[in-house]
């Protein structure tokens, strides 16, 4: 998709309604799964209105949030992760890119779902087939890149 967008063929994410969200507070954020050179990347891009950068502490607590790792820190990225900003007349962003983990497993032959983030294991169907952990009342993201 990035090279359609690089081509103009295709809207950038953040353009696209699902992948955007305003918070009340004036950051626009912006994720996407992305299949980039090196493999499979969350893309994460926080901006803020006019002509201002983004607070990193706000960019940081944001990332944890889309990222799941409640220890991610954006001074000392985790390996393979990279930072970057973006200065251009209409935006200025800091965005992040980190390679993309499977954030579950299926286990036994298909009847169960283990959640790397909690650890729970499930064996209810439903979970199994949605992918969905209950004790994080989340879908894994992993779902949305085997579509790809």
């Amino acid at each position: 998709m990035m090279t359609a967008v690089g081509r103009g063929e295709a809207k950038p994410p953040g353009d696209i309604p699902g992948h955007a969200c305003t918070l009340p507070v004036g950051f626009k954020v912006v994720y996407s799964i992305e299949n980039q050179p090196g493999g499979l990347y969350r893309h994460l891009s926080v901006s803020v209105d006019g002509d201002k950068w983004p607070n990193e502490y706000a960019v940081q607590e944001i990332a944890r949030a889309f990222f799941d790792q409640h220890d991610f820190n954006i001074f000392k990225p985790p390996a393979g992760a990279v930072l970057w900003q973006e200065d251009r007349p209409d935006v200025r962003a800091i965005n992040i890119t980190v390679p993309y983990r499977k954030s579950y497993m299926i286990l036994d032959g298909g009847k169960a779902i283990k959640c790397f983030s909690c650890g729970m294991v499930s064996h209810n169907a439903n979970d199994v087939a949605n992918k969905f952990c209950g004790k994080c009342e989340k879908f894994h993201e992993a779902a949305l890149a085997e579509e790809n």
